[in-house]
């Protein structure tokens, strides 16, 4: 595995971040290094390294690439649990951890990364709130085995703490996944179901729900398609090895379900390739737990050599690489070549998502006394830490906010 990190050795590429920030993609990055090679060719060490530093410029330019839009900035929003001032809930923040404020006081809630709309209007979280209601109503009908996976009915509240609802009465297991347009939601329950656990639908305007798969076994963790037309998701299908999991897919009505993978471990935690050709998705056995690749068109998962964690993978904005959590800290990996780089050294990262600017690693790390969440800048290298000791366990990160 190679290190990262070289992107950033030298200081004299420090003191240029102010213009390579506003670049768009890698070619622009490289032309940077170009010019500023030809300035330094009677430096011996350039020459040296010349090859690297392109190499390495190319990689992370690939991840990190793409304008922001003129109608947006640089900032987006954070939300998280947290303990603060000896008050517990829902807050926000901004990207630098500034203008924090508390939108619900709900003392017990989740929320997951996909927790914010992609429009970045709507927070979707699950609070647990006591007395008698559909939340408790419904426990009694969900079966023993599937108990513990189920949280509270789904809750929307607006960005700025307005118009709380619930999406539905109907309790859920917390891995939800929001349609592009924002106009749906997809979760997993089995609060209706005798045995299983199936995958609803739930439209966000008029809170009809419509379960798309049947329920016969135990299907989980749903990913939404970019174009909105499939779903791919984590299914048991095995009475006698419940622990068996496997990858499907089904288009978003409920129609032509299809299976990817036929492995006899666990694979779960599939994450769409952004031109949705590809599912990236973790395999856990007793060999370990790995990260592998299956083409959507041509099933035929492909394990990338590389040690990983337990978070879901994530691709970079044009396809070719995948961040993980790695034993080093923040990996990059080419699903292709299955070549792996260090982006983020260090830190016991978990959570860790890119910023929706590209610029920065949005994680959350048990350095200190407890929880806190950090950014890793990317340009710079540097972490900053955003929160200040608040058990902070949970977050999601919004897309960029508009000017």
């Amino acid at each position: 595995m190679k290190g990262g990190s070289t992107l950033f050795a030298d200081h004299t590429l420090r003191r240029k971040k102010n213009v390579s920030a506003r670049l768009c993609s890698s070619g622009g990055r490289v032309a940077v290094l170009f010019v500023w090679g030809m300035a330094h060719l009677w430096r011996p060490a350039f020459i040296k390294t010349l090859g690297l530093v392109l190499g390495l410029s190319l990689l992370a330019g690939a991840f990190l690439g793409g304008c922001m839009g003129s109608g947006l900035t640089g900032d987006f929003l954070i939300a998280f649990v947290s303990k603060l001032e000896g008050q517990r809930g829902l807050f926000v923040m901004h990207s630098d951890g500034s203008a924090v404020r508390r939108l619900t006081s709900d003392t017990l809630l989740v929320i997951r990364p996909s927790a914010w709309s992609p429009d970045g209007r709507r927070i979707l979280f699950f609070p647990f709130r006591p007395g008698p209601g559909p939340a408790q109503a419904a426990a009694g009908s969900v079966p023993r085995a599937n108990l513990d996976m189920h949280v509270s009915p789904p809750v929307l509240i607006d960005a700025d703490g307005q118009n709380e609802r619930r999406l539905s009465d109907q309790r859920v297991v917390s891995d939800c996944s929001w349609s592009p347009d924002s106009t749906r939601v997809v979760c997993s329950s089995g609060a209706e179901l005798p045995e299983g656990v199936a995958l609803y639908v739930f439209d966000v305007g008029t809170r009809v729900r419509t379960r798309v798969t049947s329920g016969a076994s135990v299907d989980m963790a749903p990913a939404w398609s970019a174009d909105g037309k499939h779903i791919a998701f984590s299914s048991s299908r095995s009475r006698t090895r419940p622990f068996k999991r496997n990858i499907f897919v089904i288009d978003a009505d409920g129609t032509h379900e299809r299976q990817l993978t036929d492995g006899d471990d666990a694979d779960v935690m599939p994450a769409w390739s952004p031109d949705g050709r590809s599912i990236a998705f973790v395999r856990s056995g007793f060999s370990g737990t790995n990260l592998f690749v299956v083409d959507a068109a041509r099933p035929k998962p492909r394990m990338l050599p590389t040690a990983y964690g337990s978070q879901p993978p994530a691709w970079s904005r044009d396809g070719r690489q995948i961040m993980y959590v790695c034993p080093e800290g923040i990996c990059l990996v080419d699903p292709r070549q299955g070549e792996a780089h260090v982006l983020v050294e260090g830190g016991h990262p978990v959570d860790a998502v890119l910023a929706p600017d590209a610029t920065r690693v949005i994680y959350r790390s048990s350095d200190g006394p407890s929880w806190n969440i950090y950014a890793f800048d990317l340009r710079m290298h540097a972490r900053v830490k955003l929160t200040n000791d608040g058990e902070d366990i949970m977050f999601a990160v919004s897309p960029l906010l508009p000017r």
